[in-house]
């Protein structure tokens, strides 16, 4: 399978024999699982693990938090840094730590029954 040419650091659009191609080799899906199949497929070509994309919605207070994470996340480290970045932190740091992982848990609880 050949790679992408890349231009200027991103990847070039997939071609459709490409997406053929991993769709043949692709296992199937399980029943009743939601499936993103172009994402899993754009990333299986590039050499990636499947991945999903999801839109969220917040609000101005939210985002301007979210925005003031990844700005501090920039200064601190000195790199570029983005949501991206910030999000699967905070993923990662919610399913390592139990105590932080049971805050989140116990806040969506309170928003959830308002």
């Amino acid at each position: 399978m050949s790679e992408a040419p890349r231009r200027r650091g991103k990847v070039a659009p997939l071609r459709a024999s490409d997406i053929a191609r991993v769709r043949e080799q692709a296992p199937a899906p399980a029943s009743g699982v939601g499936n993103d199949t172009t994402t899993q497929t754009a990333s299986r070509v590039n050499g990636g693990t499947p991945k999903s994309k999801f839109t969220a919605s917040l609000d101005f207070d939210q985002l301007d938090q979210f925005d003031r994470l990844a700005a501090a996340a920039r200064r601190k480290l000195a790199m570029q840094v983005d949501k991206l970045d910030v999000l699967t932190a905070l993923v990662q740091l919610a399913a390592d730590d139990a105590a932080l992982r049971d805050q989140m848990i116990e806040l969506i609880g309170e928003r959830k029954r308002g």
